[in-house]
């Protein structure tokens, strides 16, 4: 079965369950300044997410039951370890 996509106003398309993550950006003069560090897509929507601070886990809770955990490089941000999908 195809995933489902959305039209963005932007004209861009994305897949529900895309998953992106930002980081504040130093060189941005504005306060809601944020540069791309990756993208990450899913075979279904996320409706639920958990941060692990001290340990680096994302987990993705999906609205088909099934959950992703990712495991974030603490040295390299832009660098993830897949563990579930």
């Amino acid at each position: 079965m195809p995933k489902k996509q959305v039209k963005l106003s932007s004209g861009a398309t994305v897949n529900v369950g895309a998953l992106e993550a930002f980081i504040h950006s130093k060189t941005g003069m504005e306060e809601f300044s944020y540069d791309k560090l990756w993208f990450k897509n899913l075979n279904a929507k996320g409706i639920c997410l958990a941060w692990g601070d001290e340990e680096g886990y994302l987990a993705i809770g999906c609205d088909n039951g099934t959950v992703v955990v990712l495991k974030l490089d603490p040295k390299s941000p832009t660098k993830y370890k897949e563990y579930l999908e």
